[in-house]
């Protein structure tokens, strides 16, 4: 059974979780991802060459000794990139993003180990959107839209980085959340590997973490390729999820 993705923090939004929920201290509550409710802490290849990028400029490519092509930069014109790997491109998301939104988080498949079920209809998506979408401007980072260098105008999931408040301490939450055509492929790993290399080197200090239900075996396999591991103690949040943490 393929893993499952991490959620959003505390966004304000009408589902009462999608994946992963807390409250951020310099930002409005809103759910946190990172549940890995969906479905994709695939076991696929491993990356390599990833190319960070700063968050800020659009459209400049040319990390990591990999760099996309002029037809690739031309489809997904207008949109701000974050990271590029191998095979994914990371994008800001947009407000027009919200039915690539809606076909993630509103599938049942995607949200299997999500007590509360998939989002109930495009509202949810424009709503929880709207938190993923502010987050940039004002933390300078976030969630992340995440297609293929081969259509990079398709959404296929989102994976990043939402900085927020655990027990008062400020700290990264992973996320990520894929559609089930593209589970299998390892492009979850992949996307979370490219967001931290973009993002931690710009915030040095603050640690990455993930809440994770404990019978979601899948997502916590992932957690711990990607270098994170289960509490020792077994803490968990508020929403009884295993807190993990990068050794």
């Amino acid at each position: 059974m393929p893993p499952l993705p991490l959620m959003p923090p505390g966004r304000p939004t009408t589902q009462p979780d999608t994946p992963y929920e807390l409250t951020a201290s310099a930002a409005p509550a809103r759910q946190i991802a990172t549940d890995l409710d969906g479905a994709n802490a695939e076991a696929g290849p491993a990356t390599v060459g990833v190319m960070a990028y700063r968050a800020c400029s659009p459209l400049h490519i040319d990390i990591g000794g990999s760099s996309m092509t002029t037809a690739e930069q031309a489809v997904i014109t207008g949109r701000t990139i974050v990271a590029v790997s191998e095979r994914l491109v990371l994008t800001r998301p947009q407000e027009d993003d919200a039915e690539a939104m809606f076909a993630i988080h509103g599938d049942p498949e995607t949200n299997r180990y999500n007590p509360y079920g998939p989002q109930r209809d495009i509202a949810q998506a424009r709503e929880q959107l709207a938190g993923f979408v502010a987050d940039w401007p004002r933390d300078g980072v976030g969630y992340c839209a995440v297609s293929t260098r081969e259509e990079p105008e398709v959404i296929i999931g989102v994976a990043g980085l939402f900085l927020h408040s655990l027990d008062g301490e400020p700290v990264f939450n992973l996320y990520y959340r894929f559609r089930p055509s593209a589970w299998g492929k390892g492009y979850a790993a992949e996307a979370c590997r490219a967001a931290m290399a973009e993002a931690l080197p710009r915030f040095p200090g603050i640690p990455v973490t993930a809440l994770i239900r404990e019978d979601n075996l899948p997502s916590r396999r992932l957690a711990g390729r990607l270098g994170l591991v289960a509490d020792p103690d077994g803490r968990v949040d508020h929403e009884d999820r295993l807190i993990h943490r990068m050794a």
